[in-house]
């Protein structure tokens, strides 16, 4: 499903370039309104926000509750790695910073974020490597599947 990704330009209104909470979180909730979230892998693709631009800066906002993340670490991951199937007890963020990988049979590149929710067996694999920021709400530890 498609959304409109066309950039909100701010230059009439600066204060708008500048955000709040209250309006990020709305964003959020308005992107999840156009695309509801299923069960299974979510990534960007499925919840799109417009950016903000000024002049020649954009910021793109992340459609997802990274505030409900506690621990992040930047992961680093070389060619040739495959993660066997696992899940966790809680959701998981990862931000794909360098190169790409293929998450359940999906590719994804640099750039790109999903969250695998919690219990949801999943497994990675890269060719080239790939360097995550991986955020966890608890505890960094997986479960058998």
């Amino acid at each position: 499903m498609a959304i409109n990704t066309k950039s909100e330009d701010t230059t009439k209104d600066p204060a708008h370039f500048e955000d709040m909470l209250s309006t990020y979180i709305r964003r959020i909730e308005e992107a999840e309104e156009k695309h509801p979230v299923s069960e299974g892998i979510i990534t960007s693709d499925d919840l799109v926000i417009p950016p903000l631009t000024r002049g020649g800066i954009e910021r793109q906002q992340i459609a997802w509750r990274l505030y409900n993340h506690q621990m992040f670490y930047v992961v680093k991951v070389e060619a040739g790695t495959h993660v066997p199937m696992h899940a966790h007890d809680e959701d998981i963020f990862r931000l794909i910073m360098e190169g790409s990988l293929v998450v359940n049979g999906q590719e994804l590149k640099a750039g790109k974020w999903f969250v695998v929710p919690a219990l949801f067996p999943y497994k990675i694999e890269t060719s080239c490597g790939y360097t995550v920021m991986a955020g966890y709400q608890m505890a960094c530890k997986s479960i058998n599947t």
